[in-house]
């Protein structure tokens, strides 16, 4: 919607076939009165705006793949590099920027066609331009780069072997002016388990040093393409007359502002590697129904293409803002609780999104992301910061989500890396510090990497040993009238419970460790476990609880102390500590597997 720029228009919007939503917009918070509105009913919807700067690019066609897309893009891409001061800085200095080991040469264009071969970029200088794509691969399987086939590739790609995503990627390079492409199923050799690891340690980089990103936001697979056939009335304007506090003027209409409903809702932005895609681009070209540029300085649209209102443009269910988090990663100096706030932002996020092979790729897909916000591999493992470890222990799944595949069981059962469903991942707040108690000591941390990255996968057999107050109990269904699956008994005491996978029966034994004790508010928090008869003292968790002191009538806290040394058997410990003389809480090692 356009407006004098001295007048504040309330305006309302609808579909063609659908009720009409009103939605007022204000340019300063500090304006309070409602706008009133005369409304001329559209009788020429589709004029032409006269004497207008936006007229031009107004102008709209069938298909997001005119020339004027084309100029859009040029525009945009101009703009970010001869204004943006922000943008630039984020850019990593040249002597630090690494190139992937190939990228595709788009070639000389005849006709409709270009000449496309992979090329070997160690002869390449560091500053050589290149664009990334992010695609949904889906149930069909695109042309790759294989052991096989490397070599020829080199000489040439047969034009007509390469899907529509690929080609139109590679058109929408030349269009800009860009002669090297990376995409990931032609530039990493699929079949090469060592390749691929080499090459999706660096993934960060690959897309952080990238000219820019193409995101084919609602192509299901690789042949869908970028370019999307739309109603040519899809986004264009329409004009009616609105009178707010004796003046009236001009008030222009657009049909579609959804960018969310147009990129984050499209099939692309299900794919977990796309999110470490976005958060490290520096800028990205989404083409939806409409093409939608972002960079840290600019988003903008074909409908509003010198930028978008406020809290209108690309951002996800969740409420997340990758680009906003992107300038957050790249401050200098970002505080600690800072970063750990980023990173249970992100991982949330990570873990709705779906991974066609989560065994190899749940750690790896957003191990670039890790490796900018933690820095030090040794200060890392298994999708958990070492730091405050004991407290992002009691992470739990999302009861509302549904398990998207089986349990990851390469993973430690205490890593959020082994379930594949929406996670909340517990970190530590700055608010937090003086209001809680953490009551485990780690003592050991054992996971073995399955290469040389820090922040990739690890072998199995990772386990954590540590000291903490330990209670064997039962848990039961909780019937308080209400429909709450969460709520369960544990023993006599009313608490929330999250299973991992699937559901726990009644009267199940099961085994409590407190992890961390509010102070203020007395909600203590920890894990479920469940034993590994084959070892003593050894667990795997299966869940999460949180307690509430005093809830229901029952003292959490309280049910803990009157549990007796004595009532885990020897073969349920590694070794008992008797009382913690400050908690009260008898305390025992075990290791958890």
């Amino acid at each position: 919607m356009y407006g004098s720029e001295s007048t504040n228009y309330g305006f309302w919007k609808s579909n063609v076939g659908e009720g009409i939503t009103f939605e007022y917009y204000y340019p300063t918070p500090t304006v309070i009165e409602k706008p009133y509105l005369t409304i001329a009913v559209l009788l020429k919807p589709f004029d032409a705006i006269p004497s207008s700067p936006i007229k031009e690019l107004l102008s709209y066609r069938s298909s997001n793949s005119t020339e004027r897309s084309n100029e859009l893009a040029n525009l945009w891409i101009r703009t970010c590099n001869e204004t943006h001061t922000y943008c630039k800085r984020s850019l990593a200095p040249l002597e630090t920027r690494v190139l992937p080991a190939r990228l595709l040469e788009i070639g000389s264009r005849s006709g409709p066609e270009l000449k496309p071969r992979l090329i070997l970029t160690n002869s390449l200088p560091r500053d050589t331009k290149y664009m990334t794509l992010s695609h949904c691969w889906g149930d069909y399987q695109p042309l790759t780069l294989t052991s096989s086939n490397s070599e020829g590739f080199l000489d040439s790609i047969p034009w007509e072997s390469v899907p529509k995503t690929f080609q139109d990627t590679m058109l929408i390079a030349s269009q800009i002016g860009v002669k090297y492409v990376w995409i990931d199923s032609l530039c990493i050799i699929q079949d090469s388990d060592e390749d691929w690891q080499e090459q999706a340690a660096i993934m960060g980089d690959i897309y952080q040093n990238s000219h820019c990103n193409i995101a084919a936001a609602v192509a299901k697979d690789a042949r869908d393409g970028c370019f999307v056939k739309r109603p040519q009335t899809a986004f264009r304007s329409c004009k009616i007359k609105a009178r707010w506090r004796g003046r009236s003027s001009q008030v222009y209409f657009c049909c579609s502002f959804k960018g969310s409903d147009e990129t984050w809702d499209g099939p692309l932005h299900k794919r977990a590697w796309v999110l470490q895609e976005m958060v490290l681009a520096p800028r990205a070209l989404h083409f939806a129904k409409q093409i939608w540029w972002k960079c840290l300085e600019l988003e903008a649209s074909e409908t509003f293409p010198y930028g978008v209102p406020d809290n209108k443009g690309i951002s996800n269910r969740s409420g997340l803002d990758v680009y906003s988090v992107r300038q957050n990663i790249l401050r200098a100096g970002s505080e600690k609780f800072q970063r750990f706030e980023l990173w249970e932002k992100l991982a949330f996020r990570y873990s709705e999104c779906a991974l066609s092979r989560p065994k190899t790729d749940k750690l790896v897909a957003i191990s670039s992301i890790a490796r900018k916000l933690v820095g030090n591999g040794d200060d890392y493992i298994a999708g958990l910061w070492k730091e405050n470890l004991a407290e992002q222990l009691t992470w739990h799944i999302d009861l509302d989500q549904p398990e998207m595949m089986p349990p990851n069981t390469g993973f430690p059962s205490w890593s959020w890396a082994a379930v594949n469903r929406r996670t909340w991942i517990e970190v530590p707040h700055e608010y937090d510090e003086g209001q809680i108690t953490i009551t485990v000591r780690i003592l050991e941390m054992h996971a073995t990497l399955q290469g040389a990255d820090p922040f990739g996968n690890i072998e199995p057999g990772a386990f954590l040993r540590l000291e903490g107050p330990l209670v064997k109990t039962t848990i039961r269904p909780y019937d308080n009238g209400y429909h709450h699956s969460f709520e369960w008994l544990l023993g006599n005491s009313v608490a929330d419970v999250y299973p991992d996978h699937g559901k726990y029966t009644e009267g199940q034994t099961v085994f409590c460790l407190l992890i961390r004790v509010g102070e203020i508010r007395r909600v203590d928090t920890g894990i479920v476990l469940e034993r590994d008869e084959a070892v003593p003292g050894r667990y795997r968790r299966s869940g999460f609880f949180r307690a509430y002191d005093g809830y229901k009538g029952d003292k959490w806290l309280q049910y803990f102390n009157l549990m007796r040394r004595d009532s885990l058997r020897s073969d349920e410990y590694e070794e008992a500590l008797g009382v913690d003389p400050t908690l009260g809480l008898p305390f025992y090692r075990i290791s958890i597997v």
